[in-house]
């Protein structure tokens, strides 16, 4: 078996994962847009007190989010110097990775859910941006799966 390919072929993988999963948030962007043009309106809670308090719990989740991360990490193992064998590598660095892109989710979600409750588009887009931002950074390097295998 040759390490390096199989290991480029379980990255591939996970990058095509990683893709989908960052393209879908701009589905959700696009989306947002098209409700946006109706006159009726979206919002359950436009103009309404709570729905500050609501952007405020969900600028809190969102932060939660990014913090958990690194908690994923150290859960999965995936952690400088850490050394694994082969097949042990492949499953931890690539459920980590679902979980971690899921996580990077989150901040889009919770910018779609808070559209809904209160219509603000500007909020939508800060949420969204958020949620780029970490799937920029959590972007899985084949250099760091290459570092983790005996």
């Amino acid at each position: 078996m040759n390490v390096d390919a199989e290991l480029k072929k379980i990255h591939r993988v996970a990058f095509y994962v990683w893709g989908a999963m960052l393209g879908s948030i701009f589905i959700y962007a696009a989306v947002i847009e098209f409700l946006s043009r109706s006159p009726e309106g979206s919002a359950i809670l436009p103009g309404n007190e709570n729905s500050e308090t609501i952007k405020y719990v969900f600028i809190g989740l969102a932060i939660a989010s990014y913090l958990v991360i690194p908690v994923i990490k150290r859960a999965y193992g995936l952690v400088s110097g850490a050394k694994y064998p082969f097949s042990a590598a492949i499953t931890k660095l690539y459920t980590g990775s679902m979980i971690i892109f899921a996580v990077c989710e989150v901040p889009a979600v919770l910018g779609v859910a808070l559209y809904f409750l209160a219509g603000s588009r500007v909020d939508f887009y800060m949420f969204l941006a958020i949620s780029i931002l970490m799937f920029i950074i959590y972007f899985p390097r084949v250099e760091q799966w290459r570092e983790m295998i005996e």
